[in-house]
């Protein structure tokens, strides 16, 4: 069994067991062409997020036109309840307006946080961030637009904190869960545009953040998740090279399931020559590893935050309960 399906499986039973469903989210939920038990019903997407953030995240991500991955109807999240982004979301959301739980939540992880920093909106943790210019020179799916969540490099979590050393540093966070992914070379756009024609410019650059000696083939991580990992190791590199925001230092951070060995494959066949571990790999291709971080979520979830924060008791319960396996 795979562990999407696996996962699937105490999803499933989450949805029928749960006090936090109304009956009526308990039925099978369409998605693409057909019903699926492990999705809500469509009008009852929103109840995949947590209900203590629920009513504000969709609020946010409407006024600020964020997209939500998977989404059937507009401005709702997907209804799948192995969607990543809603995990991210889940987890992270709640600290919005609370910095110093967000410091001790990550410490264990990130240890030179001195203290989080707001974003310009107020909030400590800003989702689909996308920065304040277009620092790859991506070409929006959409009208040529720039959209948080669609169409260019996107951050599924953005955190900027004052580290130990005085250092304003920026955390571009990935999630990811139940994902795994083919060997399917990923050069040409479904609209013709030529990906490494994007890229090439930064990944050969007198500043590439990448180890050329290493692999000086851009081909080589067209392939996912590496396409994604390039573009975030980039565009952290292209942060601190145009100083359009004031930065002193940018880390990447992936958030993954430990349990999930596939999601770990290398799927690029010239990537594959270094190593079997995705993560282990990358570290080889990469100038400076410091500025890769990575953090298996069962470690994440499983940090007691709410020993000294009692306020957060509901939403560890609801963790525990929802991401059973994970978080307990």
């Amino acid at each position: 069994m795979s562990y999407l399906s696996g996962e699937s499986k105490r999803q499933i039973t989450w949805k029928l067991l749960t006090k936090s469903l109304p009956k009526k989210a308990k039925e099978p939920g369409l998605y693409g062409s057909r019903l699926h038990a492990v999705c809500l019903p469509i009008d009852w997407a929103h109840h995949n997020l947590y209900p203590g953030i629920r009513s504000e995240i969709i609020e946010t991500f409407s006024r600020e036109r964020i997209v939500f991955h998977g989404s059937a109807l507009p401005g709702m999240p997907s209804n799948h309840l192995c969607s990543s982004q809603v995990m991210a979301i889940n987890i992270f959301a709640i600290f919005e307006q609370q910095p110093e739980v967000l410091k001790a939540y990550l410490l264990p992880f990130i240890p030179d946080i001195a203290g989080f920093v707001s974003f310009p909106s107020g909030r400590y943790v800003e989702f689909e961030w996308i920065g304040a210019v277009n620092y790859l020179g991506e070409k929006g799916h959409i009208r040529g637009t720039r959209m948080r969540g669609a169409g260019n490099t996107s951050i599924d979590v953005a955190l900027q904190y004052q580290a130990t050393d005085g250092r304003k540093i920026l955390v571009l966070l990935e999630q990811k869960w139940t994902e795994t992914y083919s060997s399917t070379f990923l050069r040409f756009r479904s609209d013709g545009t030529d990906r490494a024609e994007t890229y090439a410019p930064f990944f050969f650059a007198d500043h590439s953040p990448m180890n050329l000696d290493r692999c000086h083939s851009l081909d080589a991580f067209l392939y996912e998740p590496h396409y994604q990992m390039l573009r975030q190791q980039l565009l952290a590199q292209e942060i601190l090279v145009q100083k359009e925001e004031p930065y002193d230092y940018v880390r990447v951070v992936q958030v993954y399931a430990r349990a999930n060995r596939a999601l770990r494959y290398v799927t690029s066949p010239r990537l594959r020559l270094f190593g079997e571990d995705t993560y282990e790999v990358w570290r080889t291709l990469i100038k400076d590893q410091d500025s890769f971080v990575t953090i298996a979520i069962e470690d994440l979830l499983k940090n007691p935050v709410e020993r000294h924060f009692p306020d957060l008791i509901p939403w560890r319960q609801y963790l525990r309960e929802r991401y059973r396996g994970i978080a307990d």
